[in-house]
């Protein structure tokens, strides 16, 4: 629900961004200039509970259902997980980046303090999209390297600390800057430039939610929900053999069943 909330935040900051280019006079594209702001503080301030929200959900993931654990952490999904940490750091760094932009646009400069948190921005992302090996999956090594700063604890939190900090940072200080006053609509002093970053990151977040979605449903193949229903492909994934109850055996075990007694009763189960 949150990254649903976030999602919704930076798609009307797109569609703002989107007007206000179009906008041919000052009046609207000044109004749509104050509503992309508006959608990116919102998504950007739901954003900032991402991190927190998305590793309980991973340890909750490894804590119920191992096997969809691996297959994103470890196995033949590891690399998505990595290109949706690359994902994730772009739309923190691009925020950063538009508020920068718009406060080219304010009655009070205020460059330096962004510009500095964009750069930990930058660090902490770099950092965070770094691999713990070189290879498609720790099972499947192109060269048999481990990554120093590519494991989750301790280097990863910090990149999430890092990046998270210098977002929250950057958005009070450029809150301030918005209350002294910003020239609303205006093209210039890099105003078309902070109507792109926000079009950009409308894209980035529907590409973002996308592979999210792509990686929890496949993470659990070849269940639909883990360990209660199976895709239809019987063929691909066989059932495994079922798990006698206390009191009671399977089939083959049962006196006097053999091969047409179990089949029997497997159709009457059926």
């Amino acid at each position: 629900m949150i990254g649903d909330l976030s999602f919704a935040g930076f798609v009307i900051a797109g569609y703002a961004a989107v007007r206000a280019l179009r906008a041919q006079d000052q009046e609207r594209r000044a109004y749509y200039d104050w509503m992309g702001n508006l959608g990116l503080l919102a998504g950007l301030g739901f954003l900032f509970l991402q991190p927190a929200v998305g590793l309980s959900f991973v340890e909750e993931i490894r804590a119920n259902s191992p096997g969809a654990f691996d297959a994103m952490m470890r196995g033949r999904l590891s690399w998505m997980f990595i290109m949706l940490a690359g994902l994730f750091s772009l739309l923190f760094c691009l925020s950063v980046y538009y508020m920068l932009l718009q406060a080219g646009k304010s009655r009070r400069q205020g460059q330096r303090t962004l510009a500095a948190m964009l750069w930990v921005a930058v660090a902490s992302s770099l950092l965070l999209i770094q691999p713990s090996t070189i290879g498609p999956s720790q099972r499947l090594l192109w060269i048999n390297w481990v990554n120093p700063i590519g494991a989750m604890q301790p280097y990863k939190y910090i990149a999430f600390g890092g990046l998270t900090l210098a977002a929250m940072v950057a958005l009070l200080y450029y809150t301030g800057i918005v209350k002294r006053g910003i020239y609303w609509g205006r093209m210039d002093m890099g105003g078309r430039r902070a109507q792109w970053v926000l079009a950009t990151l409308a894209i980035l977040t529907s590409v973002t939610m996308l592979t999210m979605g792509y990686v929890r449903e496949n993470s659990r193949a070849p269940y639909l929900m883990y360990y209660r229903f199976r895709i239809e492909e019987p063929q691909q994934y066989p059932s495994p053999p079922g798990t006698p109850t206390p009191g009671t055996s399977l089939p083959s075990e049962q006196s006097g069943g053999g091969r047409g007694g179990g089949a029997a009763e497997g159709s009457a189960g059926r």
